[in-house]
């Protein structure tokens, strides 16, 4: 919002009506989200005087100054009904700045995890504020050579220390791979001359329920410590403290160290060891003797141990590194290769004419990729002695080689990209014959090409243009450089 526009909502929030806005807006500033109970804390205004200004602000400039977001936030911490969530507009930002506050922006978190996260990490804020503690909420922490950590918060207790406070979420194997790259963060910041004055136990809060959620969370991240500790074949310099989220907020531990029988702990505290311990070097998960592979079955829990070392281990990551990733040029090269003959700037008589440019750019693209062609043909080929060409073996051959494309681009059928073959009917585009259906989730475009979200036409378009694209790979195969599938 322009400095014009800020001046002309000036005069109003002066009057009477509109007292405590300020204080009210400075609420946003560390995350840019809060709901009613945490301005409430924050501000100790009333619940009513809370509710009755910020109706004001709405009516005074719709979303702009604040925004009541539409999205239930996760709390599977906290029982009772949710307090409703806002979150700082462009002319709330703007209004700040104005008042002194270089560093206001609005917010854009846009989905519930990520605002989740933006209020229990207030939530700790306003309970060390509270104990008349000092506080950096989502400040950068330089060290090293350029190295930057950003913890949630960084609480400086009362004996001068200071101490990293980190809200997390609910945690299963498959995150391994992202904590352990927070820790290791959290190693090398630790290892370096910065790290001195900070307490070396890192709080962690986890915002999960009572029991398994709890459990189950809390065993993921001492695994992902050990494996640290494998890792660095030596006792680490810090140490993980971890309690949930509601248990702190109801009675905050702010002592240096944490008060052990409230937290846990890992590594886990030894008599040599008090603080830190490397923990014991374990071996990976093997086949018992007594149940060779065929006979016994293998019990789950060792299962899962071994298939979490391979997560650990890196194992996914380089799988990962080895797939195609899908390009954010695939759905326009593949509507540049439709549109040579089909483009809606063509004439009427151009539309009925054999689409000569388009094959020809399509084989074009198969001799670019060979790779791809190579894929094909074997996809093609495979079932190519059964003599039954019935309608469903038909459409599952087809199916195969339409995923085998995909998957080359790095894509595969989903909610967000439906592909399917259809038998034949009179339906256009394909009337009579085999066709191919394609219903692309706008948000998929958005992800891919990293704009703006699609309009309807655009949408529609890219569905029509790798619905020919993936037909033509069965209609036109010998134009472009394949073989003709046996069932077509």
């Amino acid at each position: 919002m322009s400095e014009l526009s800020v001046q002309s909502l000036l005069p109003a929030l002066e009057a009477p009506a509109f007292a405590g806005w300020l204080p009210l807006l400075e609420v946003f500033l560390p995350t840019g989200v809060a709901d009613t109970r945490q301005i409430q804390q924050a501000t100790g205004f009333s619940r009513h005087r809370v509710v009755r200004l910020l109706s004001r602000l709405t009516a005074l400039a719709g979303d702009q100054i604040i925004a009541r977001l539409p999205m239930s936030v996760p709390r599977p911490h906290a029982r009772g009904r949710a307090p409703v969530v806002y979150r700082l507009g462009e002319a709330g930002a703007a209004l700040l700045r104005h008042h002194g506050h270089a560093e206001a922006h609005p917010c854009r978190l846009d989905t519930s995890l990520t605002v989740a996260h933006a209020l229990f990490t207030l939530d700790i804020r306003l309970a060390a504020l509270q104990h008349s503690l000092q506080v950096a909420t989502e400040k950068v922490l330089t060290y090293g050579e350029g190295k930057i950590i950003r913890p949630d918060n960084l609480v400086t207790l009362s004996d001068g220390t200071k101490a990293l406070f980190e809200t997390e979420q609910a945690a299963d194997a498959s995150l391994l791979p992202r904590i352990l790259d927070t820790l290791r963060g959290r190693l090398a910041f630790f290892r370096s001359e910065e790290a001195a004055g900070v307490s070396p136990v890192v709080r962690v809060l986890f915002a999960v329920a009572r029991g398994r959620e709890w459990q189950d969370t809390v065993a993921v991240w001492e695994r992902a410590m050990e494996r640290l500790a494998e890792e660095e074949g030596a006792a680490l310099p810090f140490q993980v403290a971890a309690m949930r989220l509601a248990d702190f907020l109801a009675e905050p531990d702010w002592a240096e160290p944490p008060a052990p029988h409230r937290w846990r702990l890992f590594p886990l505290p030894t008599a040599d060891a008090p603080l830190f311990l490397a923990p014991r070097k374990k071996h990976a998960a093997t086949l018992p003797v007594d149940s060779p592979a065929g006979q016994d079955r293998l019990p789950l829990a060792t299962v899962r141990a071994l298939l979490e070392q391979d997560l650990a281990a890196g194992l996914t990551d380089s799988v990962r590194k080895q797939a195609p990733h899908p390009e954010p040029e695939f759905f326009a090269l593949m509507h540049f290769i439709y549109a040579a003959s089909h483009g809606r700037e063509r004439d009427h008589l151009r539309q009925t004419r054999y689409p000569h440019a388009s094959i020809a750019l399509l084989r074009r693209y198969l001799d670019l990729q060979p790779r791809l062609r190579d894929h094909l043909l074997q996809a093609i080929r495979r079932g190519a002695g059964v003599s039954r060409n019935s309608v469903p073996a038909v459409l599952h051959r087809m199916q195969v080689v339409i995923r085998t494309f995909l998957a080359f681009h790095g894509l595969t059928v989903s909610p967000l990209l439906i592909v399917h073959p259809t038998p034949p009917d009179s339906q256009l585009p394909f009337p009579g014959q085999f066709g191919v259906r394609v219903t692309i989730a706008p948000y998929l475009i958005q992800a891919l090409e990293r704009r703006g979200p699609p309009n309807h036409e655009q949408v529609r378009a890219y569905e029509r243009t790798l619905a020919w694209v993936l037909w033509a790979l069965f209609n036109h195969a010998e134009e472009i450089g394949l073989k003709r599938p046996p069932f077509w």
